[in-house]
C-alpha cells in the first residue's frame, strides 16, 4: 500500500517489505501514480479516478485518487483459488479512497 500526495508525489504513508519490488515494478508504480496525479492536475472535474496495471503473471496494482489531495495504490497478488481478482481489488480501493478522501477533507492542514 502506498499513499502519495497528488501535487508532488511525496509518500505520505506506505506498508510492505522494503525491497520487495524490482526496478521495473517500481517504475511502473511511479507511472501509475503520475498518470493519476497528472489527470487530476489537467482536469480536476473530469480526472481519471482509478487505474490498474499488471506486474507480471501473478501481481498487479490498483490506484485511485483520494479526493483532490492524494493517490492511493495497492499492490496485490492474484491467488490461484480466485480469492483475489483485479475487480475485487478495484472495488475495495475505490471504497478506501472514498473514506480517506472524507478524512482528508476534514483535516487538509495535515497534508501540507
Amino acid at each position: 500500500m502506498l499513499l502519495c500526495r497528488a501535487d508532488d508525489g511525496e509518500v505520505l504513508s506506505h506498508a510492505g517489505a522494503a525491497g520487495s519490488l524490482d526496478d521495473n515494478a517500481g517504475e511502473a508504480l511511479a507511472g501509475l501514480v503520475a498518470d493519476l496525479a497528472l489527470s487530476l492536475a489537467a482536469a480536476p472535474g473530469s480526472a481519471v479516478e482509478e487505474a490498474t496495471l499488471k506486474l507480471g503473471e501473478e501481481r498487479g496494482a490498483a490506484g485511485a485518487l483520494v479526493g483532490t489531495h492524494a493517490v492511493l495504490v495497492v499492490l496485490y497478488t492474484t491467488a490461484g483459488d480466485g480469492s483475489t481478482s483485479p475487480e475485487r481489488v478495484k472495488t475495495k480501493i475505490r471504497r478506501a479512497a472514498e473514506l480517506l478522501g472524507r478524512l482528508m477533507e476534514s483535516a487538509p492542514a495535515r497534508l501540507s
